[in-house]
């Protein structure tokens, strides 16, 4: 849908049908006009306004539609839906004035906490009372090796080293 047809609708349809308000939708606009002003004009102008560029950016991340689809919908070639969602995006990540609401990560009680946990292959030498053979001269040995790290009390809760071969999901200790 073009941006001229979007003016006959009220603030509350404008934003369920771009997915931002208009007053933001605004506020892009003239990051885009002025990221295409410092632009040096050689080649051929785009054949979207800057505003239905917007929407053709906002449309392609809101609905996730794909770009054969976005295609049908603006008449323009694929390339240039492609090359228009990056310039768009590269424009308004460039100005770090839209950035998705900060969301804290808390619960109702305090007493949630984060663990990170880290699996490892380290390899080693050939162990020495194997019988020697081609078959485990040519194997690569490996021990597999767990950490398990407390980014709140930065102290490393648990390290596990099992023996024989294990899949890195069944390494996991639970404390």
């Amino acid at each position: 849908m073009k941006y001229q047809k979007l003016n006959r609708f009220s603030d509350s349809e404008f934003k369920r049908l771009v997915g931002v308000p208009r007053p933001v939708f605004s506020e892009m606009v003239e990051v885009l006009k002025d990221a295409e002003s410092l632009k040096k004009k050689s080649g051929r102008p785009y054949t979207l306004a800057i505003e239905d560029q917007l929407l053709l950016t906002l449309n392609y991340l809101q609905n996730y539609n794909t770009q054969l689809e976005l295609v049908a919908n603006y008449h323009i070639a694929e390339s240039n839906v492609n090359r228009t969602i990056k310039k768009v995006e590269d424009a308004l990540m460039k100005s770090r004035r839209f950035t998705p609401p900060k969301r804290s990560i808390t619960t109702a009680d305090e007493q949630f906490s984060w663990f990170i946990i880290d699996a490892t292959e380290c390899s080693i030498e050939r162990p020495k009372k194997i019988r020697v053979s081609s078959k485990v001269l040519k194997k690569k040995h490996t021990l597999k090796a767990q950490v398990i790290y407390h980014p709140k009390s930065k102290q490393i809760i648990g390290v596990n080293i099992p023996s024989g071969s294990q899949h890195d999901i069944k390494t996991l200790i639970v404390h």
